[in-house]
């Protein structure tokens, strides 16, 4: 009887090893990978080293490398590169993270890339960092997008060339991406090296990383770029209302006779981001609604 349960046990195994890993539990996942599931070794090795077990997790991704697993292998070349589970080996971790992103395992390219920024090898010029990066992008792998942006938004290992960077930012500026969103509104802010200065995109971009809750100073930049575009829309508006006012009156024949508080808003008209939006002085909704002079007037608090 003991062939019979051995052939069992192994038809058991490879029902397990053909089952989607994401369908398995962890017994299941040990089996599978016991019959030479790969994918089923590399997903415990994960969670092995969520448990902060990296031994273990480093032998299981060595046995998904060995058996020709590409993810193993960047796994494995992680663990090499941070001396988790194994002796800290660069030159391993690089060869392993290199042989990952040859087949395709784009977050194995963004680890090497970011091995070069941080210095922890120099082996490739600034231009192959970057390739890393921009291959991991197009695979669909945001934060090598972030890198590839970053070198290139400062100049970093590279020629600075912050359109292809804002370009970048604009396109992973999500909630789970927000340090992107505050790298595009500084770039709309600067106006610089080839980036048009666009107060729209400017507040934009500092209200996502705000209202994701970035940082202050994003809330600061979205707070001062708001009240800049209101004030250009109320300044806008005013002198529409103005032309209208004036030539009503010329049909009329008279003069203008309007009050000393509408010859003061006029006057403060042109300078309203100095200080009329910021103090309360004119009120921003109700300016905006105004139809005519008559209802402008008590939008302003002077």
């Amino acid at each position: 009887m003991r062939w019979f349960w051995a052939l069992v046990l192994g038809l058991s195994l490879a029902a397990c090893s053909a089952a989607p890993v994401e369908n398995m539990s962890e017994a299941d996942m040990e089996g599978a990978c016991m019959w030479g599931h790969t994918k089923a070794c590399n997903e415990l090795g994960k969670i092995e080293a969520k448990k902060n077990n990296y031994p273990k997790a480093a032998k299981l991704f060595r046995q998904a490398c060995q058996e020709g697993s590409p993810q193993g292998c960047g796994n494995l070349g992680r663990c090499y590169w941070l001396g988790r589970g194994v002796e800290k080996d660069l030159v391993q971790a690089e060869k392993l993270q290199a042989q990952a992103c040859d087949a395709g395992v784009v977050i194995s390219c963004t680890n090497l890339g970011i091995m070069h920024t941080t210095k922890a090898i120099t082996s490739r010029s600034g231009e192959e960092v970057l390739a890393l990066f921009e291959k991991a992008c197009d695979g669909g792998h945001h934060r090598g997008c972030f890198e590839a942006a970053y070198m290139q938004d400062v100049g970093e290992m590279v020629a600075r060339n912050r359109v292809k960077a804002v370009t970048i930012y604009e396109k992973i500026c999500s909630r789970s991406f927000l340090v992107a969103c505050a790298n595009a509104g500084r770039l709309h802010m600067l106006g610089k090296d080839g980036v048009p200065y666009d107060t729209v995109k400017a507040h934009k971009y500092f209200d996502m990383a705000c209202k994701g809750g970035y940082d202050e100073r994003s809330c600061r930049e979205a707070e001062g770029f708001k009240r800049m575009i209101d004030c250009k829309s109320i300044c806008a508006h005013m002198d529409e209302l103005f032309k209208v006012h004036v030539e009503s009156i010329k049909q009329q024949g008279g003069e203008d006779t309007s009050s000393k508080k509408l010859k003061l808003l006029i006057r403060v008209q042109p300078h309203c981001y100095q200080g009329c939006l910021r103090d309360g002085t004119v009120k921003v909704d109700c300016a905006l609604k105004a139809k005519t002079i008559e209802e402008m007037l008590p939008c302003s608090n002077y």
